[in-house]
């Protein structure tokens, strides 16, 4: 616990609290666009494709992706898979 206005750190370091020398995986949410295409196999320009078709659809507009400058664009990990998984054989 931390006391708001002193700013004084009430709880000491334990084996409960510290990572000591274990190795730790963190799952990633959001990755670059650039990134989708290495992970999920398809061309920058099909993740660009899906991407846009994904913010038309309500399901998934303003989840799929987050703008963070001009030229970075994060893509959610999970839901551009929930985007793809309802692509699945629709070509059929």
């Amino acid at each position: 616990m931390i006391r708001d206005k002193q700013n004084v750190v009430t709880v000491l370091p334990s084996n409960q609290n510290t990572i000591l020398d274990e190795e730790i995986y963190i799952e990633p949410i959001y990755i670059k666009a650039t990134r989708a295409c290495e992970l999920f196999d398809l061309s920058r320009s099909t993740v660009n494709k899906y991407l846009q078709e994904a913010e038309e659809d309500e399901r998934y507009r303003n989840r799929i992706s987050i703008a963070v400058a001009q030229n970075i664009l994060l893509v959610n990990i999970r839901v551009f898979e929930e985007f793809l998984k309802s692509k699945h054989k629709k070509f059929l």
